[in-house]
């Protein structure tokens, strides 16, 4: 063997240092390649938590109610010229929950009262008197009429809205009810419907009372906790008029009015 030939053979006794680089770069990507499954395992579980689970618990509560008070009576209108003859009223009640968690419910109430007006003529000057007194810059329910005065209001029906526990997301529940008034002895109705609701309705209650208040018979209610004697703690608010926000108390209500003329 020639010089040249010796200096082209390679020296066997020499380790090449391609295996190992080979090893160590398809260590480097597997590595890799499991720690981006990892990420993405990791951010499609964030995302499915907030999706399902964060974001419908955290989404309001607003549930809406439709409501429809009517006569109900389609006979003969003569009938109702003889004495002690009563008026059929139909009240019918949808509510819809339209979030996207279930609503748990806490018992409901509507109140029907009876409104007799008394007619009078105001002048302008009169009118004018009256519209001082009254503050529209307090979004209160105020109304000045001008050929009208005082309203006499008497309770005629009071009754549960809903008989459910709760709302299921997207779901209608509607009642009817019918209840009878005397003929002639009232000139409008005005119907009331509040709906409350909690996250907890095993530990959050609701209370309604009916008391008179100058010298009419007004309807107030109050939250509170049940403790395991069953005591009842009428739960507070805060100085903005709010309570606590982890209990979950809401509320739907609704007002409408109807002439019997």
């Amino acid at each position: 063997m020639d010089e040249n030939e010796a200096k082209a053979s390679p020296d066997k006794s020499i380790p090449s240092t391609d295996k190992p680089t080979k090893k160590f770069h398809a260590w480097v990507q597997s590595i890799g390649i499991i720690i981006g499954s990892v990420i993405v395992f990791l951010w499609g579980v964030t995302a499915f938590i907030y999706k399902e689970i964060w974001l419908p618990k955290s989404a309001p509560v607003n549930v809406t109610l439709e409501f429809v008070l009517q006569k109900s009576f389609t006979g003969d209108v003569s009938t109702f010229s003889q004495p002690n003859v009563l008026v059929p009223i139909e009240l019918r009640v949808s509510a819809r929950n339209p979030s996207t968690r279930t609503v748990n419910l806490l018992p409901s109430i509507f109140i029907i009262k009876g409104i007799r007006i008394a007619a009078k003529y105001y002048t302008e000057a009169d009118l004018g008197e009256q519209l001082k007194k009254e503050e529209f810059d307090n979004n209160s329910k105020i109304l000045v009429t001008k050929y009208t005065s005082g309203q006499e209001e008497t309770i005629v029906a009071v009754g549960n809205l809903m008989c459910y526990d709760f709302l299921y997301p997207n779901e209608i529940e509607s009642r009817s009810f019918i209840f009878h008034i005397p003929q002639g002895q009232y000139d409008m109705l005005s119907a009331f419907a509040f709906i409350p609701s909690a996250a907890d309705p095993k530990h959050t209650k609701i209370q309604y009372d009916f008391v008179m208040q100058d010298g009419k018979l007004v309807m107030k209610h109050h939250f509170y906790r049940p403790d395991s004697q069953g005591k009842r703690e009428r739960l507070k608010v805060d100085d903005s008029g709010e309570y606590d926000k982890k209990l979950g108390i809401q509320a739907a209500e609704t007002t409408q009015m109807i002439s019997l003329w």
